[in-house]
């Protein structure tokens, strides 16, 4: 069997022109042997072939006589950029791609360069215009602290930011004004020494607020440090990589490296240090021994240092991934990096390569990246970079992340589905019991006993996480009919709009799953007897298990949640969102197309007052995507949604004509024009035929595109097109 999936390029090429991947699959289909040319299809036998489980598939491509090891995507903190906010500048590109071959998928950018920094909205948005939608790897900004700028800092630009970065040399009553004002959800940072940490310490106990010191590299900063820690203070640490390779007796008047002495105690005191940076130093200290320096100074040869430390039994893998990516996430509220991994090998001493624009005391190494996989895309390869510039802006995501709790290695129930099923390899499939197995799954902190209320609740892995046993469900429920995860349980449905799909799939998945369902319709309830929403939403916590609203007021559902003893779903509030046909879509898209990154999804229709789009693209907005709004003026993408997708990164087309972005969709979300939210029948007309969808219209379109609608069609949407070209 053959699999070789086309390039799904749009280089327009001769007619004569014949590449090798053609070649190869003509000839499979000559020589008869069985080809696969299609992703879904292949995902579909890969997952045929693991449950087919006696066929012992390894996931093995090759061995090596050095050891290897995977880390997920590492994280660099407080990356130096000289021309950061420079119009112009492609030093903020040339960054995220020196980063990305050095294995890191996201780095938070200092806001401190050499010709100006990150101090206001204008030098923000500058920055950020210098690298959207060409940036390789996801990235941060962060803003500095001035005297000038206490009172620019409201709640918007805040959030906007990852972080506050306080400069040593800012007066202490200006650092005091920015701690009173600065959101307590957000980390600040700081590079000061001596006296001036101390007073940044002391302020951060006193107004509770979380520090991250930078670039420690003195015995009096680092015993500051740990006392705090000790007193139970929200800081933390991190020393530069340099700080522990090289000395200032190796480069004599350089002010940028600790002395040997310190360097050792630096070493023996590895567990007060929270994590590794790059930062500045790599960069100052070429430039002040007159060597060539440029934002790649440091960035590729922090990782092959590590491993270099790691051969020599100074550090272990396990040191390496904490303090560069499980530390560096919780301290500045960065999603899981599961879509990415990082491929190194340790031992093989070779020669370093040093960067063309920069210079670099590295000489050898004992260990260097190999390959880094993005989204299931190789985007680096033994030194040469393949990214496709699809890096998202995350300096507003803000991720909670749970205490991970202490279990037990060997204990098989906290496995995800389909590891659980490759472990158990003398076990047939058929003897798969999936209750027993879901009814033994740690409780996932983002779903279990919590209100479903908005996408904006979820990460990136919750997704994954939730799409896992969807998966591993849908096919118990086709295989079996239903399981009984459930039994025993109520749900409540209270519907104040019609409903058909959204109802009868809450009714019949629960109903699947071994439970019951309490349904009650608004015109028949109290609520006609002037039931407060509040009172309706107490009285069924008394009879049931979860509650499952929809309401024609935005923010309904948060309303109820606040008086509900038990979690409540929301399933519409209104033209606000519908968190629930959010998910579904784009596990349609992931089943249908096989992945959601690089797909370049239109949406259609009225984007006003669709809940399902406001949703969708918040979701959306996780993934690598190009979305394009179509819609009339009248009806056009609240401009807060639009704004939240390009700050997530995500390039955004708006346009009034479908022929302008058709022949580039690969998924055409069409909505209905929703004659129940105008203020006059008159303003309907004007808008209701605004688009058909038919033939002609697809005619045009990609051969594998797919064609969405969340339902019901009204008004002729789809004009004489078979109930089977679209989902």
């Amino acid at each position: 069997m053959y699999i070789n999936l086309p390039s799904n390029n749009h280089y327009r090429r001769p007619a004569s022109y014949a590449s090798k991947g053609y070649h190869s699959r003509r000839m499979a289909v000559d020589f008869a042997v069985p080809l696969i040319t299609n992703v879904k299809n292949a995902k579909l036998l890969a997952e045929a072939l693991v449950r087919k489980l006696p066929l012992d598939v390894s996931n093995v491509d090759a061995k090596s006589s050095h050891l290897t090891h995977t880390f997920p995507g590492l994280i660099n903190i407080g990356a130096f950029v000289p021309g950061l906010s420079v119009p112009g500048s492609q030093d903020l590109i040339t960054s995220t791609a020196a980063n990305l071959s050095g294995g890191f998928n996201t780095v938070i950018f200092s806001p401190v360069g050499v010709n100006g920094g990150i101090v206001d909205r204008q030098s923000l948005e500058q920055a950020r215009s210098n690298v959207s939608g060409h940036g390789h790897c996801s990235y941060a900004f962060t803003i500095c602290a001035t005297a000038a700028n206490v009172g620019l800092m409201d709640d918007e630009l805040q959030a906007e930011v990852k972080a506050l970065f306080v400069p040593t040399s800012t007066p202490l009553s200006v650092i005091a004004s920015h701690f009173s004002a600065w959101s307590s959800e957000k980390v600040i940072l700081t590079d000061a020494k001596g006296s001036a940490l101390a007073s940044i310490l002391l302020l951060a106990s006193l107004h509770g607020r979380t520090v991250h010191v930078s670039d420690v590299r003195t015995l009096e900063d680092l015993l500051l440090i740990s006392l705090s820690k000790a007193k139970h203070l929200k800081v933390t640490c991190d020393v530069s990589v340099y700080s522990l390779f090289f000395t200032a007796e190796q480069f004599p008047g350089v002010q940028v490296l600790p002395t040997a002495e310190v360097q050792k105690v630096l070493w023996q005191q590895l567990d007060v240090i929270d994590a590794f940076s790059v930062g500045a130093n790599p960069y100052l200290l070429a430039s002040t021994l007159g060597k060539p320096a440029s934002v790649c100074s440091g960035v590729e040869e922090t990782l092959p240092l590590l491993l270099t430390a790691v051969s020599e039994q100074k550090l272990t893998l396990d040191d390496v991934r904490r303090r560069m990516y499980d530390n560096p996430m919780k301290i500045f509220s960065i999603s899981d990096q599961h879509v990415t991994s990082i491929e190194v090998v340790i031992g093989r001493r070779v020669k370093y390569n040093v960067h063309p624009s920069c210079w670099s005391p590295v000489l050898q190494v004992s260990g260097e990246t190999h390959r880094v996989v993005v989204h299931g895309q190789t985007a680096f390869l033994d030194g040469s970079l393949f990214s496709i510039q699809n890096g998202r802006d995350i300096s507003g995501s803000v991720i909670a992340h749970a205490v991970p709790a202490t279990t037990n290695k060997d204990d098989h129930a906290t496995l995800p589905p389909i590891m659980s099923l490759v472990a158990q390899p003398g076990t047939p499939h058929d003897q798969y019991d999936l209750a027993s197995h879901v009814l033994h799954i740690q409780p996932h902190p983002a779903f279990h006993r919590r209100h479903i209320l908005s996408v904006k609740q979820f990460s990136q892995k919750d997704i994954y996480d939730l799409f896992a046993i969807a998966n591993e469900m849908r096919f118990q429920v086709e295989k079996n009919g239903g399981v009984d995860i459930l039994k025993g349980k109520v749900l409540c449905t209270i519907f104040y709009e019609p409903s058909t799909r959204t109802s009868s799939s809450f009714d019949a998945a629960m109903k699947r799953c071994g439970g019951q369902v309490v349904q009650i319709a608004a015109e028949t309830s109290s609520v006609q007897k002037g039931e407060t929403l509040e009172d309706t939403i107490r009285t069924l916590a008394c009879y049931g298990d979860a509650v499952v609203i929809r309401h024609p007021a935005v923010g309904s559902a948060q309303e109820a949640a606040k008086c509900s003893p038990i979690p409540v779903i929301n399933a519409g509030d209104g033209i606000g969102e519908h968190p629930t046909q959010a998910l579904l879509d784009v596990y349609t898209i992931r089943s249908e197309l096989g992945t959601v990154n690089g797909r370049t999804i239109t949406l259609l229709g009225d984007l006003k007052n669709g809940r399902t789009v406001h949703s969708l693209v918040s979701l959306l907005c996780l993934y690598s995507v190009r979305l394009n709004f179509v819609a009339p003026s009248l009806l056009a993408m609240p401009s807060n949604v639009v704004s939240a997708a390009r700050k997530a990164g995500i390039p955004v087309t708006i346009c009034e004509s479908l022929d302008e972005v058709l022949a580039d969709t690969d998924v055409l979300y069409v909505t209905r024009v929703q004659k129940e939210r105008f203020q006059s029948e008159a303003e309907w007309l004007l808008v209701k035929d605004a688009y058909r969808i038919n033939h002609a219209v697809l005619s045009r379109a990609k051969e594998d595109m797919i064609v969405m609608h969340p339902l019901p069609r009204v008004n002729g949407e789809f004009e004489r097109v078979c109930l089977k070209s679209f989902i």
